[in-house]
């Protein structure tokens, strides 16, 4: 998956003690999950109607959960890279859940 290469830059980086691309990786990484996950959600709820998904994604509260994560990692005062890799690891977990009980719920 594209989250453990992300986890590998990060580790890369956090080597070389570049925190400013640890969290531009980090923040990318996880919008890119957000996303993934409402477009998930969407195309499950609207599966069997004949609607447009165009502009349905909310990058408003994507970018605010977003910000409020990065906040909460760096007011930690922990730049130990295996935070911020397992705050990404966990979301993708999620998300990988949430997919799997969103098809779950189709098959029926």
């Amino acid at each position: 998956f594209e989250i453990e290469k992300d986890c590998k830059k990060i580790n890369n980086f956090s080597m070389k003690n570049k925190m400013d691309r640890v969290h531009k990786i980090f923040i990318h990484s996880l919008r890119m999950i957000e996303i993934s996950k409402q477009m998930i959600q969407l195309i499950s709820d609207n599966i069997d109607k004949d609607l447009s998904l165009i502009g349905m994604i909310r990058f408003n509260e994507i970018e605010t959960l977003i910000e409020s994560e990065q906040k909460e990692l760096s007011s930690s005062n922990d730049n130990n890279k295996n935070v911020w890799m397992n705050k990404l690891r966990n979301k993708g977990k999620e998300m990988e859940a949430e997919a799997a009980s969103d098809s779950m719920i189709m098959i029926d």
